[in-house]
């Protein structure tokens, strides 16, 4: 399965962010957008979320969904991200 997992750091200074980018990137993640990242898994949406939510601090956002259908342009990491894209 093929999942999307975006999030919003509230305060753009903190070190969420880089905490986040380091366990997206230890779990295999590849980035498609700023802030919006591919990750094959067999895990589940919930378990996913629940261990990057971890990383996150009160006021920031995450949502995981799994891909079904997708349609895309110009993405970052391009070559990985269509790959990914091809098996959801």
């Amino acid at each position: 399965m093929v999942y999307l997992i975006s999030y919003d750091i509230k305060d753009a200074n903190k070190a969420d962010d880089a905490k986040v980018i380091e366990i997206l990137k230890q779990s295999g993640a590849v980035r498609c957008l700023y802030s919006e990242w591919l990750l094959e898994s067999s895990k589940s949406a919930y378990d996913i979320a629940t261990e990057v939510n971890a990383h996150l601090s009160a006021g920031d956002r995450l949502l995981v969904v799994r891909i079904g259908t997708s349609a895309y342009t110009t993405l970052l990491n391009e070559t990985s991200s269509k790959a990914l894209l091809g098996k959801a």
